[in-house]
C-alpha cells in the first residue's frame, strides 16, 4: 500500500508507527517520532504539538496512536496542519467489531495492552477527517485473529485470505488511507459590456423608407417596431421628430 506514495518526507508519529518496517515506501526521507528517547527515535516530541512547518509533510502515518491518545481531535488537527494539500495520512487501529474487542474483557492477561485502548470505529475516524477536508482513499480490514495468542497467522496464508475475502468486516485493526483535499478559489470576472442606447433606434432606422422628408416635418417610415423600439422612439420623439406608421 506504501508503494503508492510519493514525495520528501513521511512522518511516522507514535511509538507503534516508528516500528514498522517501511523500506518498501519510495519516499527517502522518513522520520520517527517517538514520545522518549531510545535507538529508533529520530525525534522526540509529543503528537499533540508537532514541530513542523505548515504544508511541510507529504505522508503522515499514524500506526494505533490515536487509540492510545487522551485528545485525538487534537493530533488529527496537527496532522491537517504540518500536511501538504494533496498529502496522505494513513491511519492504523483496531476494529471494535473484531475478537480484539472481545477478548480483553477476558479476565486471562490482566496486563493486556488493548485492555488501554479505546477502539475508535473507523466510520468515527473517517467523520473526523471528512470535517477537516480529507477525502477517504482506502478502507481495509486486516490481521485476523484475536491478538491475544502466540499463534500468529501469515499474511498470505489461507486462512487470512479466507477470512479478507468473506469476513472482512471483523478484521483486528482497520487501514484508512485519507488525501488532503484542496479547496481552490476561482475567481469570476463579470463580463462587462456596454449597451449603447440608440444601438435598437438605429438597427431599426436601417432599411427603411422615408415617406416625408421635409425638414420640419416629423419622418415617417414603413414597418412595424418592435415595443422596446417604439418606447425609446417615443422618448426621444421631440428632439429627433421621428413618428413610426404602424
Amino acid at each position: 500500500m506504501l508503494k503508492q506514495f510519493f514525495g520528501y518526507h513521511l512522518l511516522q508519529l507514535g511509538d507503534l508507527s516508528s516500528e514498522m518496517n517501511l523500506s518498501a515506501c519510495p519516499i527517502r526521507h522518513k522520520i520517527r517520532q517517538k514520545t522518549h528517547q531510545d535507538a529508533q527515535a529520530g525525534l522526540v516530541s509529543s503528537a499533540e504539538e508537532l514541530p513542523y512547518q505548515e504544508n511541510s509533510l507529504d505522508v503522515v502515518v499514524l500506526a494505533h496512536e490515536l487509540d492510545f491518545s487522551r485528545d485525538p481531535h487534537q493530533i488529527l488537527r496537527e496532522v491537517d496542519r504540518v500536511i501538504i494539500p494533496d498529502g496522505h495520512v494513513v491511519i492504523i487501529g483496531y476494529n471494535p467489531l473484531s475478537l480484539a474487542n472481545l477478548t480483553r474483557f477476558i479476565p486471562l492477561k490482566r496486563s493486556y495492552l488493548l485492555r488501554q485502548a479505546r477502539f475508535f470505529t473507523a466510520a468515527r475516524i473517517k467523520d473526523w477527517l471528512s470535517l477537516l477536508g480529507f477525502d477517504i482513499v482506502c478502507d481495509e480490514r486486516r490481521v485476523f485473529s484475536s491478538l491475544l495468542f502466540s499463534k500468529a497467522y501469515s499474511n498470505n496464508s489461507k486462512v487470512q485470505t479466507f477470512l479478507q475475502r468473506y469476513l472482512s468486516l471483523f478484521g483486528s485493526v482497520y487501514v484508512i488511507v485519507a488525501k488532503k483535499r484542496e479547496s481552490t478559489l476561482t475567481l469570476i470576472k463579470p463580463k462587462w459590456r456596454a449597451k449603447p442606447k440608440l444601438a435598437q433606434v438605429v438597427s431599426m432606422l436601417q432599411g427603411r423608407q422615408i415617406l416625408n422628408p421635409t425638414p420640419h416635418e416629423p419622418l415617417i417610415f414603413n414597418g412595424a417596431a418592435s415595443d422596446v423600439a417604439n418606447l425609446l422612439m417615443w422618448a426621444f420623439a421631440a428632439k429627433f421628430e421621428v413618428q413610426w406608421v404602424n
